[in-house]
C-alpha cells in the first residue's frame, strides 16, 4: 500500500470513527485504531495506581510516536537514539538507539 492510499485511509476512518475510536498512525506504514482514551499513558496511570507507586518513581522507554504519552507520563523519560524527534523532544533524556543497547545504557 502507498504513503497515499493509507493516507487517505486514515483521514477517512478517522471521520468515519469520531468520537467512537481513535485513529492513528504510530509509523508511516501502520495504521492503528483503539478505544478513544486508550494509550500507554493511560495504561501506565492504572499500572501505578493499582502497585501504589508515584509516577516521579518510574521511567518509561519508548522510540514510536505512541510511546509519546507514556514518556511523558513517567517521572523520567527516555527517548531511543533511533526515534524520530518528535518523540526525542518530548523525553528528558536520549539513549543509545536499539542496536547500541540503549535500554541498558539507560
Amino acid at each position: 500500500m502507498t504513503k497515499k492510499a493509507l493516507t487517505s485511509l486514515e483521514q477517512h476512518w478517522r471521520k468515519r470513527l469520531d468520537g467512537t475510536l481513535d485513529v492513528f498512525r504510530s509509523e508511516d506504514y501502520f495504521l492503528e485504531v483503539v478505544p478513544c482514551g486508550i494509550d500507554k499513558a493511560n495504561s501506565l496511570a492504572t499500572l501505578l495506581d493499582m502497585l501504589d507507586i508515584k509516577r516521579e518513581e518510574i521511567i518509561a522507554i519508548g522510540d514510536g510516536v505512541c510511546d509519546v504519552t507514556m514518556i511523558q507520563q513517567a517521572g523520567t523519560g527516555i527517548a531511543m537514539g533511533n526515534a524520530r524527534n518528535s518523540v526525542k523532544a518530548c523525553a528528558d533524556i536520549t539513549t543509545g538507539s536499539n542496536e547500541e543497547d540503549g535500554v541498558a545504557d539507560a
